[in-house]
């Protein structure tokens, strides 16, 4: 018996068979999936249509049969394949016929195949439009509308139980700012799920935005959100969120400051989106060479624990001193920052430069208050520590939780000098979302931030 003949009769012997979608990832409509060659499923379908006509024009072979998708994602009536589908040359051979013949199969208008993700500061998805006019489409996703275009954006279906989660919410008398808000993955479950009374939505990318502004349309909730275009750090509003979400991957590290400036003075919630590798990737022996040929880098150009956001903004309203470097008489407590400056060229071996103050919007006094103010540990919330959660999540998560509410403290108390009061962090959840590699894990973090009384935060020192 020859191959075709063995594949053909284990075919006949699946016809029939209902078999289980065990481990079936679901898709934004449904992830249609095939195991075995059932004739009656969607994907025996579209093997018997394209397997016939093939044979009809000479062309087919079985790594052409290896080659169909056994998985596809359905977006309202457009199905898009995965980017490791339909490559076989001959497949190119067939010419556009080959793609009716799908979507007549599968029952749908379009068809589209993925591309890479490109490696860009948007991150913008790549979707083929196979056959079919256009890629807008509309998914409803918990009750809400979401409008896009696939060929431009694609909805992300991996964090369905998150997006729940934060539509499950009670939010009617919140205001909410949703940085990297993209085509309202979060945006909309706070307005519709959870009544929000008010979302800024803050986006750089215009395809997600204008997706966005469609989908509010169609919710008809367009009144109660603010869509603001533009680098999160430069536009999003501050001084009146009572909570922030940041849904960014591989890390939101660079805007936790302007986090902190969104929160109203009585504090808020801040939800942190973060990959963390669980295992320490160990470096190469050349790496390790690399890395002690390099001199040591002066920490006298250090604007501090803020100076991750600080150099990407325009304020120099916020920011902490580096504290004085033993033996380094150049650096006054008011300048962070040596500049040398010279009409004829660098300075000779014989000169001394001169350092040069840079200018700061509050007094030496205040600084120096800011610089040796002592600042509570973060707390560990209730909830969190019921049953041993907290103990048993993985220490990198620990860390970093620890050290990201950390940040904040620091931030939200050189934002505001309150007389008497000092701004604690509670971290009330960390759970995982996904896992992207075997030791790369997509958390999210809660972390609740209000002001407390010194004598409060402080009691065992008083008692």
């Amino acid at each position: 018996m020859n191959r075709q003949a063995s594949v053909d009769a284990l075919s006949l012997a699946f016809d029939g068979i209902s078999t289980t979608p065990y481990g079936r990832r679901k898709s934004v409509d449904e992830v249609t999936t095939s195991f075995g060659f059932n004739k009656a499923s969607p994907f025996g379908k579209m093997l018997d249509v394209v397997r016939r006509e093939a044979t009809v024009a000479g062309l087919w072979n079985e790594d052409m049969h290896r080659d169909l998708p056994k998985r596809w994602e359905k977006h309202g009536n457009i199905i898009v394949f995965p980017q490791n589908s339909f490559q076989h040359k001959n497949w190119r051979l067939m010419g556009r016929e080959l793609w009716r013949l799908v979507a007549e199969s599968l029952n749908t208008e379009r068809v589209g195949r993925k591309r890479q993700i490109a490696d860009d500061e948007l991150r913008t998805p790549h979707v083929d439009l196979l056959y079919g006019q256009h890629g807008w489409v509309e998914h409803v996703d918990n009750g809400i509308k979401f409008n896009y275009d696939v060929t431009k954006c694609m909805f992300n279906i991996g964090n369905a139980a998150e997006r729940h989660r934060l539509g499950d919410l009670d939010c009617h008398s919140e205001v909410i700012v949703d940085m990297f808000a993209g085509i309202g993955y979060y945006t909309l479950p706070f307005l519709i799920n959870a009544s929000a009374k008010h979302v800024y939505a803050v986006d750089w990318n215009d395809d997600a935005t204008e997706a966005l502004k469609k989908s509010l349309e169609a919710n008809d909730c367009a009144d109660r959100c603010t869509v603001l275009e533009g680098d999160c750090r430069r536009v999003s509003p501050t001084g009146l969120a009572d909570r922030v979400n940041m849904a960014l991957i591989p890390t939101t590290r660079p805007h936790w400051l302007t986090a902190c400036k969104c929160l109203k003075p009585k504090g808020g919630v801040i939800h942190i989106h973060e990959t963390i590798r669980t295992m320490k990737k160990a470096k190469s022996p050349e790496k390790m060479m690399r890395l002690k040929r390099k001199a040591k880098v002066s920490r006298t150009e250090s604007l501090g624990s803020v100076s991750e956001e600080l150099a990407t903004t325009d304020s120099d309203d916020v920011f902490i001193l580096p504290k004085k470097e033993p033996n380094n008489n150049n650096v006054s407590p008011s300048s962070s920052i040596t500049t040398v400056l010279s009409s004829d060229g660098p300075p000779s071996c014989d000169e001394v430069p001169s350092p040069t103050k840079r200018k700061f919007s509050r007094s030496a006094s205040i600084v120096e208050e800011l610089e040796n103010r002592e600042l509570p540990p973060p707390f560990i919330g209730d909830a969190i520590k019921q049953n041993g959660h907290w103990d048993a999540l993985p220490q990198t998560y620990r860390d970093f939780a620890v050290d990201c509410a950390s940040k904040i403290i620091g931030y939200l108390n050189n934002i505001h000098l309150l007389d008497g009061q000092v701004y604690t962090c509670t971290i009330e959840r960390m759970e995982k979302l996904k896992t992207y590699t075997k030791h790369t894990d997509h958390v999210v973090l809660d972390v609740t931030c209000r002001p407390e009384s010194e004598l409060v935060v402080f009691a065992d020192k008083f008692a």
